[in-house]
């Protein structure tokens, strides 16, 4: 869960300071680090969501996530916290039970 969590705290303070760059610089750099962060961003929500026994698939949820309800999901499976025991994605580790 932590690695989730530092993962998106890193990745939103990047966004931020790209954002002020854009905004007093200009410039294609939003867009470059949009494009690296997509695979990564995407590789961590799988984990987080093989660690409680969902489907990768669901991340797909972000294509409609200008909706409440599928964010809402997302966000409270997220925050579960995972498996103590083995899944059908793996063994439990200790990032599991933190």
């Amino acid at each position: 869960r932590a690695e989730f969590w530092w993962w998106y705290l890193f990745t939103l303070g990047a966004f931020v300071l790209l954002i002020i760059e854009v905004l007093l610089i200009g410039g294609l750099a939003i867009l470059l680090f949009a494009l690296g962060d997509v695979i990564p961003s995407v590789a961590v929500a799988v984990r987080r969501l093989h660690d409680i026994n969902k489907s990768g698939w669901w991340v797909l949820m972000w294509l409609i996530s200008w909706l409440i309800i599928p964010a809402l999901v997302l966000l409270i499976w997220a925050a579960r916290q995972g498996d103590k025991e083995t899944n059908k994605y793996g063994p439990a580790t200790a990032n599991s039970l933190a």
